[in-house]
Parts: C-alpha cells; structure tokens; sequence
C-alpha cells in the first residue's frame, strides 16, 4: 500500500485499482461525497449524476460507487461512459444536486479514481473541496433509513445534449455552417475512452469527416494515456498517412485537448487555449470583443496575452487549478478561459473544461485561414 498510496486533492481520489483504490475506499469516498453534497440538508433526497471515463474495469467502480450513493440516499443518475464536461452539463442541465465521476484522468491503466463536480455544474472550489477531503480522513458518511434508499436510475443521450449545447453555442458567435463547407477531415485519438463519443457527436453535427484511432469499447489504453508528444506519434502518423487537416488527442475523461496540425507535427496542449481564444474574440465581433476578459492560470504562457491584446481584450491570472479558474472567471463575467495543458472552459456551454468545446472552436478559426495566420504569428 505504501507503494501505491490513495492520493486525496482538490481532484477528488486515485489510486492503483485493487491495492490503494477498492471497494472499501470507493464507499467510502462515495459515503463522504454524498454527507458533503447532503450538508444541511438532512433527510433530504439527493440527486447525483454518475459517470464513468470508460477505462476498464471502471463498470466494477461504477457498481460500487452506486451502490453506496443510494445507501446514503441519493438517487443516482447513471450517465454511462460520459466525459467529465458532459458530466458537469448533466448537474447543470437536469438540476441535479452534484455529480461524480469515476476517472484517473491521465493516470495509467492501472490508476482509477473519482472526481466531484459540484451543484453549478463545476469542479468545487478548493475550501469545498478541503471539505470534502476531511470527511473522507475522517470518515463521515451519510446514511440512509431502509425507507430512504435512494434509487438508481439510467439517463442516455446526455452526450447529444452535449454537444448541441457546443453547437448552438458557436452558433452564437460564429457560422458553424462554414465549417463543414471546408471538408475538413480531423483523426481522434481518445485513447478509447470517454471523448469518442462526444467527439463523434461535434464533428458530426459540424460536417467535420472523423476517422477514430482508438474506439472499441474496451476501455485498454493503446499507450501512456495523457496527450502530450512522447504518448501521440500514432497519432501524428495517422494525420499524415490519412491527409487530414488536424488530429486531436484527449484524455481519458476528455477535458483536455492537445493538437496536431495537418503535416504531422505536434502542436501540443500549450497552443489550445490561445487559439480557442483567438477564435472566440474573432467571433463575437470588433466591439464586444475589445475590453473582453479572459483568465488563464499563472502557468499558463502569454500566448493568449498576446491573442487577448490583439483583439483589445485583456487576461486576469488565477492561481493554479480549475476551480481557481472558474472562481475568478465567474468573479470577472469572463467570456473564456482555461490551462496551459490543453483545458478550455467556455461558460456559455459548462463551467469544466471541456475538449468538445476546444475541438469547435479550433474548426471554427481553421475555417477562416486568415485568422489562423493571425494567432500563428501571435
């Protein structure tokens, strides 16, 4: 156990499946989850949406996690294998109480665990999720009488939703009808997991043509799972050997997006955030777009300094982590923001991020040729 120890952070838990995460710790955390989402609200029904990012064995997780969220009473919501953004639009879209998700993220194959989403929709910021954490430690649950044992039940086609809330969303800003006039052929690779289906969703509704690397339905991993360069020359070799425009790698629960541009070549996690930016400010227009905000964390490069000066939008810096992302977006009315490792978030859709998201809004600025110019030499 020293060995693989449970690692407890603002993400929620992970751990190596079968030594520091099993069905005790999942309960558990699943118990301790529910007595947070339930504080103040005793005897109350709760609403819970779960998630899985598809990884195998994560059904076991499912089944467990489930289980102990309707002993705590909540209803719970299965969603299926659904991205963690997808998640979060369920809490927000169906009025759910919270939501939690069974993924590892970019961990190996080995690795699972659970992340909270919270009311809104978002990741709990980090005193809520310090909360969260001490209830774990300290293993506080909630219970339920046999009277009140939550039931459990299947939602399917959130992730159409989904991605028409992307669409639609573009839709404000921009012409998504552009897009497919271009005929434009993308490669995914998800790493068979979660993003297929939510990328399959947008690139379809955008008459985008996706060529899938990894989508069988196994959850096992074709290689090191987080999308940086060493884990994706697969993937660079399939945008070359299919001539497509651009290739686009998530991670397990997909709320990030790295690139790869139509020679090849890695363009990485880095650019995603600058150029969804770029896009967005091209889109919503001269005057709204000057004196927009933008936040980025402070490990985020200035590149969508840049972007956001050109556009005569400015970026406010938070502190590292998503939530701290989210809070001073929120703060600010911000129109856009995100991470330096690829995570977009676009409130107007979900207040996660959120690669589908991502994926929109790089077809969209590939759509005028111009304006990708401009971001490249931004």
């Amino acid at each position: 156990m020293s060995e693989s120890p449970l690692m407890l952070s603002v993400s929620g838990c992970r751990g190596i499946v079968g030594r520091s995460l099993t069905g005790t710790t999942v309960a558990a955390f699943a118990g301790a989850f529910a007595a947070w989402v339930g504080e103040g609200r005793d005897g109350d029904r709760l609403r819970v949406a779960l998630a899985r990012d598809g990884r195998v064995g994560g059904e076991a997780v499912e089944r467990v996690a489930a289980g102990a969220l309707s002993m705590a009473g909540c209803d719970v919501v299965r969603l299926g294998v659904a991205t963690t953004p997808t998640t979060g639009f369920a809490v927000r879209s169906l009025g759910l109480d919270a939501g939690l998700v069974i993924t590892a993220s970019h961990n190996p194959q080995e690795w699972n665990g659970l992340k909270a989403i919270d009311a809104s929709g978002a990741a709990p910021g980090a005193g809520e999720a310090a909360r969260l954490i001490e209830k774990v430690g300290a293993g506080i649950e909630r219970g339920a009488g046999a009277d009140s044992i939550g039931a459990v039940e299947t939602h399917r086609g959130m992730t159409k939703a989904h991605a028409d809330a992307i669409i639609d969303a573009l839709a404000g800003v921009s012409d998504p009808g552009r897009i497919g006039a271009r005929g434009f052929v993308a490669v995914v690779d998800a790493v068979n997991a979660s993003g297929n289906a939510l990328s399959r969703e947008v690139l379809t509704r955008l008459g985008v043509e996706g060529r899938f690397l990894c989508d069988d339905g196994t959850g096992v991993f074709p290689h090191t799972p987080e999308p940086i360069e060493a884990n994706l020359r697969g993937l660079c070799a399939a945008v070359v050997d299919a001539r497509a425009d651009v290739g686009f790698a998530q991670d397990p629960d997909a709320d990030r997006l790295a690139l790869v541009d139509g020679t090849g070549r890695y363009v990485g996690e880095e650019y995603t955030l600058a150029l969804c930016a770029d896009s967005l400010l091209d889109g919503v227009g001269v005057e709204a777009a000057r004196g927009a905000t933008l936040v980025a964390n402070l490990s985020t490069s200035r590149m969508i300094d840049d972007v956001a000066a050109r556009h005569g939008a400015h970026v406010v810096r938070s502190a590292v982590g998503e939530a701290n992302v989210v809070s001073v977006m929120r703060a600010r009315g911000a129109a856009l923001g995100g991470e330096g490792n690829g995570g977009v978030v676009w409130p107007d859709v979900v207040s996660i991020r959120d690669s589908g998201v991502a994926i929109a809004l790089v077809l969209d600025l590939m759509a005028h040729p111009a304006d990708l110019e401009h971001a490249a030499r931004a």
